[in-house]
């Protein structure tokens, strides 16, 4: 199982952006990161290979919940 990813950091240029970096320990090939976030009641899912996502009509002061894990070789971090 790979570690959490690291160094996660939000801007706000143009709505919200989440970026970060890989784990130290990916045990393995990452293949892709799993978003999960919950926004004006509504849970959202989405696999991304970057290490960014925006997230869709959004805005700067916009808030909610947001889980980013990788997924690799080894399964789903935690």
């Amino acid at each position: 199982m790979p570690g959490p990813v690291t160094q996660s950091y939000i801007t706000t240029d143009t709505g919200i952006t989440l970026h970060w970096k890989p784990p130290h320990n990916p045990n393995g090939e990452i293949f892709n990161y799993q978003l999960e976030w919950t926004f004006r009641n509504a849970t959202h899912l989405q696999n991304v290979t970057e290490l960014s996502f925006k997230f869709p009509n959004t805005t700067s002061t916009d808030r909610f919940n947001i889980t980013v894990k990788a997924l690799g070789v080894g399964g789903l971090s935690l």
